[in-house]
């Protein structure tokens, strides 16, 4: 586990104009995009480039368009789990939402946060964007706050004896005794604390909203989509790509030892090798997450989290499936 921010050794400024290329032309943002961090914030040295933010910047513009043809507003969007903001930015520019409410568990990061998405988001007022600390919804909820997209890219591994204050800890590790009452098909496959979201999400949503859940693919879909419909949506996927496993040391041996307590099994793969095979793989049209987890190309490639704890211990780089997965609540 990582007690700090690899770009903290810099001046505590990133520079994510780079990722923001993926948009094209950018109307609703900066010209340049520049991200300060603090201490708890997480966005480790290449985050930006082979983590999450190309899966959710390219799932965002999906949601744009999906919306669109169904006549769903983004007006306004929601963000459990903030870091430095980054997805909000994104929101801004892919959907165009004019009122934001970003959310994590320590008061500087929500504070960066805010000032990271209007100094990025020049069309943006004050007032249009509150930035507070909460626990999943339970600060949306509790300020009646409803919003057209409740986002959320939140920790998988059930930790209680981290120490939450140090570093960026709670990017990757949650106290689980605070998800007693999921079932347990969903905690042993480390999907609780996405469970709860979905359970608290449905008070914070429009009638037309829609959550956004970040899940790594290292586990089945079926399971994911299973526990969205228990949770009373209608799932499907806006975007998956191969990402590079940050906090590898820690993360890969939070799934192992699920392995051994659940006896289940997680997914991970080569980075470089997988994220070759899926790009093969993605040629072919009308590929879906689960023709991708069942292909030969990229099931040769497949390891468990044992195994790729062994390989990461050699000095190997390790990757999983990114899924971007949307819920839309049923009547």
């Amino acid at each position: 586990m990582s007690s700090a921010n690899p770009h903290m050794f810099t001046d505590g400024v990133v520079d994510c104009t780079g990722a923001f290329s993926l948009f094209g032309q950018r109307t609703r943002t900066g010209d340049a995009i520049r991200i300060r961090i603090t201490e708890h914030t997480y966005l480790p040295d290449g985050e930006e480039r082979e983590g999450w933010f190309p899966n959710i910047a390219r799932g965002f513009r999906e949601l744009a368009e999906r919306s669109a043809r169904e006549g769903r507003s983004l007006a306004s969007y929601a963000s459990i789990g903030i870091g430095p903001g980054l997805d909000a930015i994104a929101a801004v520019e892919a959907l165009g939402v004019r009122q934001l409410a970003l959310m994590d568990l320590h008061q500087d990061v929500v504070d960066v946060a805010k000032e990271n998405v209007l100094r990025n988001c020049p069309g943006l007022h004050p007032s249009d964007v509150c930035a507070f600390v909460s626990d999943v919804c339970t600060g949306l909820r509790a300020r009646n706050i409803r919003s057209d997209v409740v986002y959320e890219n939140l920790p998988n591994i059930p930790a209680d004896d981290a120490d939450f204050d140090a570093g960026v800890s709670t990017a990757s590790f949650f106290r689980g005794r605070k998800t007693a009452a999921v079932p347990d098909v969903f905690a042993r496959h480390r999907l609780a604390l996405h469970c709860r979201f979905l359970s608290e999400a449905r008070d914070c949503l429009t009638d037309t909203g829609v959550v956004v859940c970040c899940i790594g693919g290292r586990i089945p879909p079926g399971v994911v989509e299973a526990m969205f419909v228990e949770c009373g949506y209608t799932p499907d996927v806006l975007n998956f790509e191969m990402v590079r496993q940050f906090e590898a040391s820690g993360v890969i041996a939070g799934f192992a030892e699920a392995e051994r307590q659940e006896h289940v099994t997680f997914s991970f793969y080569p980075y470089r090798a997988g994220r070759a095979a899926l790009e093969e793989i993605r040629r072919r049209d009308g590929v879906t997450i689960h023709d991708v987890m069942d292909d030969p190309i990229l099931k040769r490639l497949c390891m468990t989290a044992t195994e790729a704890q062994d390989r990461f211990a050699r000095g190997h780089d390790i990757g999983h499936l990114g899924v971007v997965w949307r819920g839309r609540p049923n009547d």
